[in-house]
């Protein structure tokens, strides 16, 4: 069964994150409220959970980064960060290591 991104059934996730280039809290907020609206719209329990993602997001997103990443793309991201963060030693809730590695990687002022 497929759940949310870093979660197993039942698992609640907190947040926080990055510098000075993206307000701390504004891209782990953008996650925390996409996985509560993903959560009442379907239960939490959805295979295509990256594509609901990556749809609701995109634009907020984008301009959070100052990027242009694409829905497509976005998605196959957060599919691979799901699977990133599974295989790692979990030290942070999923929403603070998906927007420190969102920074990381299409953050346009990152260093």
């Amino acid at each position: 069964m497929t759940h949310g991104p870093g979660q197993s059934h039942g698992q609640r996730l907190p947040l926080a994150i990055m510098t000075e280039v993206v307000p701390p809290g504004k891209i782990v907020g953008l996650l925390v409220n996409t996985a509560r609206a993903h959560h009442e719209a379907t239960g939490g329990v959805n295979p295509e959970w990256a594509s609901w993602y990556a749809e609701r997001m995109i634009d907020e997103l984008n301009g959070a980064l100052e990027a242009d990443i694409d829905t497509d793309e976005l998605a196959d991201w957060l599919a691979d960060a799901d699977r990133r963060y599974r295989a790692g030693p979990q030290t942070e809730s999923w929403p603070k290591a998906y927007a420190r590695w969102l920074v990381d990687e299409f953050g346009t002022h990152s260093a």
